[in-house]
């Protein structure tokens, strides 16, 4: 169920296959019911593409704060960046973010392979967002000398009122299935 609500592409896969075998039928019989079932599709699919649309789940609220975040680096933007921080943040995740945000220009940021476990047996309930971050940036110190970084990168989150805010991270080096050292 949650796939259908998160995910429009069923909905408009099953409307669109349902409608061309009720096209199908209609033009080999030229029964006038068929034309009616295809209006029914219709309006079935619309409608299960706006309850879609509508309904915001955990999973795509902590999706979105991961986008607003990335933005805000984006935008070199510290005090947004430091918005999606919890108040209960581990030091090593605020430091970490401290020192990013005084070290380097970002320039561009990119998510890619997102799996984001909810969980909401806990109190509050929290998430784990895990992805491949690609991160563009000029280094205000220039001791390093490339400017793009390839990550695997896991963000912890709790969902604070209606918010999901960072609880902590970690980050290592994506390996790219090179020779190992």
């Amino acid at each position: 169920m949650t796939t259908l609500i998160e995910n429009p592409v069923p909905i408009l896969f099953t409307g669109i296959v349902t409608v061309a075998i009720l096209a199908v039928l209609f033009f080999n019989t030229q029964r006038g019911v068929f034309l009616l079932a295809i209006g029914g599709v219709v309006l079935l699919t619309l409608l299960g593409l706006g309850v879609e649309h509508l309904i915001v789940t955990d999973r795509e609220q902590v999706e979105a704060a991961l986008y607003g975040l990335a933005d805000a680096m984006e935008a070199n933007d510290a005090k947004a960046v430091l918005n999606h921080l919890s108040p209960s943040v581990n030091p090593q995740t605020r430091s970490r973010a401290d020192e990013a945000l005084a070290r380097y220009t970002i320039k561009e940021t990119a998510v890619s392979n997102l799996r984001i476990d909810v969980n909401n047996l806990t109190s509050p309930p929290s998430a784990r967002a895990r992805f491949r971050g690609r991160i563009r940036a000029s280094d205000r110190k220039g001791e390093l000398p490339y400017e793009s970084a390839l990550l695997d990168i896991t963000i912890d989150y709790h969902k604070e009122g209606d918010r999901w805010l960072i609880t902590g991270h970690q980050e290592k080096w994506a390996n790219l299935g090179g020779p190992s050292d």
